[in-house]
Protein backbone atom coordinates (compact mmCIF):
# COMPACT_ATOMS: atom_id res chain seq x y z
CA UNK A 1 0.00 0.00 0.00
CA UNK A 2 1.42 3.51 -0.86
CA UNK A 3 -0.06 7.09 0.50
CA UNK A 4 0.21 10.17 -0.53
CA UNK A 5 0.46 12.95 2.00
CA UNK A 6 -2.83 15.33 1.34
CA UNK A 7 -2.22 17.57 4.61
CA UNK A 8 0.36 17.98 7.28
CA UNK A 9 -1.65 19.78 10.10
CA UNK A 10 -3.78 18.29 12.14
CA UNK A 11 -6.46 20.67 11.60
CA UNK A 12 -7.96 17.98 9.20
CA UNK A 13 -8.73 16.26 12.10
CA UNK A 14 -10.55 18.68 13.87
CA UNK A 15 -13.77 17.67 12.67
CA UNK A 16 -13.74 14.67 14.46
CA UNK A 17 -13.87 15.25 18.58
CA UNK A 18 -12.99 12.13 19.54
CA UNK A 19 -10.05 12.19 17.33
CA UNK A 20 -8.80 15.73 18.35
CA UNK A 21 -9.47 14.49 21.87
CA UNK A 22 -7.32 11.53 20.99
CA UNK A 23 -4.48 13.37 19.82
CA UNK A 24 -4.49 16.22 22.31
CA UNK A 25 -4.95 18.87 20.13
CA UNK A 26 -5.21 22.26 21.96
CA UNK A 27 -7.68 24.46 20.77
CA UNK A 28 -5.56 27.63 20.41
CA UNK A 29 -2.28 26.52 17.77
CA UNK A 30 -1.58 24.44 14.69
CA UNK A 31 0.38 20.72 15.29
CA UNK A 32 2.20 19.99 12.00
CA UNK A 33 3.54 16.36 11.51
CA UNK A 34 6.71 16.11 9.81
CA UNK A 35 4.95 14.99 6.49
CA UNK A 36 5.73 16.51 2.87
CA UNK A 37 2.42 17.52 1.34
CA UNK A 38 2.46 16.03 -2.11
CA UNK A 39 5.06 13.11 -1.28
CA UNK A 40 4.05 9.36 -1.31
CA UNK A 41 5.12 7.18 1.73
CA UNK A 42 5.05 3.08 1.97
CA UNK A 43 2.20 2.15 4.10
CA UNK A 44 4.14 -0.86 6.66
CA UNK A 45 0.77 -1.43 8.92
CA UNK A 46 -2.66 -0.44 8.16
CA UNK A 47 -5.58 0.20 11.98
CA UNK A 48 -8.88 0.03 11.84
CA UNK A 49 -8.97 2.22 14.88
CA UNK A 50 -8.70 4.22 17.28
CA UNK A 51 -12.03 6.37 15.71
CA UNK A 52 -10.83 6.27 12.05
CA UNK A 53 -8.06 4.51 10.01
CA UNK A 54 -4.57 4.72 10.82
CA UNK A 55 -1.63 4.70 8.65
CA UNK A 56 1.77 3.26 10.17
CA UNK A 57 4.28 4.98 7.49
CA UNK A 58 8.08 4.07 6.88
CA UNK A 59 10.04 7.69 7.18
CA UNK A 60 11.58 8.75 4.01
CA UNK A 61 14.62 11.30 5.27
CA UNK A 62 15.95 8.98 8.09
CA UNK A 63 13.48 8.47 10.93
CA UNK A 64 13.99 4.40 11.90
CA UNK A 65 10.46 3.99 13.19
CA UNK A 66 6.94 4.05 11.84
CA UNK A 67 5.36 7.33 11.77
CA UNK A 68 1.52 6.94 12.74
CA UNK A 69 -1.14 9.38 11.46
CA UNK A 70 -5.14 8.91 11.24
CA UNK A 71 -5.44 8.50 7.14
CA UNK A 72 -7.70 11.48 6.95
CA UNK A 73 -4.41 13.27 6.04
CA UNK A 74 -3.19 11.23 3.45
CA UNK A 75 -4.83 9.97 0.02
CA UNK A 76 -4.06 6.10 -1.06
CA UNK A 77 -2.41 6.07 -3.76
CA UNK A 78 -1.58 2.37 -3.93
CA UNK A 79 -4.79 0.11 -2.49
CA UNK A 80 -3.32 -3.32 -2.48
CA UNK A 81 -2.34 -4.94 0.91
CA UNK A 82 1.20 -6.07 1.01
CA UNK A 83 1.15 -9.71 1.36
CA UNK A 84 2.80 -10.32 4.26
CA UNK A 85 0.38 -8.47 6.28
CA UNK A 86 -2.02 -10.61 8.56
CA UNK A 87 -4.58 -9.49 10.76
CA UNK A 88 -3.70 -8.89 14.44
CA UNK A 89 -4.40 -6.43 17.37
CA UNK A 90 -2.00 -3.43 18.21
CA UNK A 91 -2.42 -1.04 21.17
CA UNK A 92 -2.71 2.24 21.33
CA UNK A 93 -1.48 4.24 23.99
CA UNK A 94 -4.56 4.07 26.13
CA UNK A 95 -4.17 0.19 26.52
CA UNK A 96 -7.44 -0.20 23.90
CA UNK A 97 -6.75 -3.24 21.58
CA UNK A 98 -7.21 -1.95 17.67
CA UNK A 99 -7.28 -4.21 14.83
CA UNK A 100 -5.44 -3.77 12.44
CA UNK A 101 -2.98 -5.24 9.01
CA UNK A 102 0.24 -5.67 9.97
CA UNK A 103 3.61 -7.83 8.52
CA UNK A 104 4.21 -10.78 10.69
CA UNK A 105 6.53 -9.17 12.93
CA UNK A 106 4.49 -6.48 14.13
CA UNK A 107 1.59 -9.08 14.78
CA UNK A 108 4.01 -11.43 17.48
CA UNK A 109 5.17 -7.80 18.86
CA UNK A 110 2.72 -5.14 18.65
CA UNK A 111 4.59 -2.94 20.62
CA UNK A 112 7.19 -3.29 18.12
CA UNK A 113 6.41 0.34 16.54
CA UNK A 114 6.62 1.91 19.88
CA UNK A 115 9.93 0.32 21.34
CA UNK A 116 11.45 1.38 17.85
CA UNK A 117 10.33 4.54 18.66
CA UNK A 118 12.06 5.12 21.81
CA UNK A 119 15.41 3.67 20.87
CA UNK A 120 15.74 0.14 21.15
CA UNK A 121 18.00 -0.95 18.75
CA UNK A 122 17.05 -4.41 17.90
CA UNK A 123 13.39 -2.90 17.62
CA UNK A 124 14.96 -0.15 15.08
CA UNK A 125 16.71 -3.57 13.32
CA UNK A 126 13.77 -4.89 12.90
CA UNK A 127 11.94 -2.00 11.86
CA UNK A 128 14.49 -1.60 9.37
CA UNK A 129 14.63 -5.12 7.44
CA UNK A 130 11.18 -4.66 7.58
CA UNK A 131 10.86 -1.88 5.49
CA UNK A 132 13.54 -3.16 3.12
CA UNK A 133 11.77 -6.18 2.52
CA UNK A 134 8.28 -3.95 1.76
CA UNK A 135 10.14 -1.68 -0.45
CA UNK A 136 10.51 -4.65 -3.06
CA UNK A 137 6.87 -5.26 -3.14
CA UNK A 138 5.58 -1.88 -4.50
CA UNK A 139 6.84 -0.26 -7.72
CA UNK A 140 7.65 2.93 -5.73
CA UNK A 141 7.12 6.42 -7.60
CA UNK A 142 10.02 8.27 -6.13
CA UNK A 143 12.91 5.68 -7.58
CA UNK A 144 13.22 6.21 -11.18
CA UNK A 145 15.89 4.61 -12.18
CA UNK A 146 15.08 1.23 -13.78
CA UNK A 147 16.97 -1.82 -14.14
CA UNK A 148 17.45 -3.17 -17.74
CA UNK A 149 16.33 -6.95 -18.37
CA UNK A 150 18.79 -9.14 -19.85
CA UNK A 151 17.67 -11.96 -22.72
CA UNK A 152 18.01 -14.53 -20.20
CA UNK A 153 15.95 -16.20 -17.26
CA UNK A 154 15.14 -13.57 -14.75
CA UNK A 155 18.39 -11.74 -15.21
CA UNK A 156 19.07 -8.03 -14.99
CA UNK A 157 21.87 -5.26 -15.21
CA UNK A 158 22.54 -1.42 -14.41
CA UNK A 159 21.70 1.09 -16.70
CA UNK A 160 25.82 1.12 -17.55
CA UNK A 161 25.67 -2.71 -17.54
CA UNK A 162 28.49 -3.15 -15.19
CA UNK A 163 26.30 -5.33 -12.63
CA UNK A 164 23.99 -7.81 -13.13
CA UNK A 165 21.77 -10.30 -11.02
CA UNK A 166 18.92 -12.16 -10.90
CA UNK A 167 15.56 -11.05 -9.72
CA UNK A 168 12.26 -12.06 -8.16
CA UNK A 169 9.16 -11.58 -10.52
CA UNK A 170 6.62 -11.36 -7.97
CA UNK A 171 8.34 -8.16 -6.73
CA UNK A 172 8.38 -4.93 -8.56
CA UNK A 173 11.51 -3.42 -7.39
CA UNK A 174 14.61 -4.99 -7.11
CA UNK A 175 18.22 -3.84 -5.44
CA UNK A 176 21.54 -3.67 -7.30
CA UNK A 177 23.72 -6.21 -5.13
CA UNK A 178 26.72 -3.82 -4.83
CA UNK A 179 25.49 -0.83 -3.75
CA UNK A 180 21.79 -1.27 -1.84
CA UNK A 181 20.45 0.65 -4.46
CA UNK A 182 16.30 0.36 -5.39
CA UNK A 183 15.31 -0.10 -9.12
CA UNK A 184 12.03 -0.54 -10.85
CA UNK A 185 12.50 -4.31 -11.60
CA UNK A 186 11.52 -4.72 -15.40
CA UNK A 187 10.20 -8.40 -14.91
CA UNK A 188 7.51 -8.29 -12.68
CA UNK A 189 5.05 -10.55 -13.04
CA UNK A 190 2.64 -9.96 -10.44
CA UNK A 191 -0.17 -10.60 -10.85
CA UNK A 192 -3.18 -9.05 -12.20
CA UNK A 193 -6.21 -8.00 -9.96
CA UNK A 194 -4.78 -8.66 -6.41
CA UNK A 195 -7.28 -7.78 -3.46
CA UNK A 196 -7.84 -4.23 -2.33
CA UNK A 197 -8.89 -2.59 0.88
CA UNK A 198 -11.70 -0.15 0.32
Amino acid sequence: MLARCIANGFDICRDNVELTNFLGLADDGTSHAPLVIGQEYLVVAFSFGPFVPWLFIADRMGLRYPLIYPSCMFSITDTRPSKTWEQSWWIDYRGVRNAWLAPRVFAEAPGLPGMALEGDTDAIGKFASLVAHLSLEFSLPWVEDRALALEQGLWVTDADYSESWEVDPSNEMTVRPSTGALLQNPLCKRPAGPPMIS
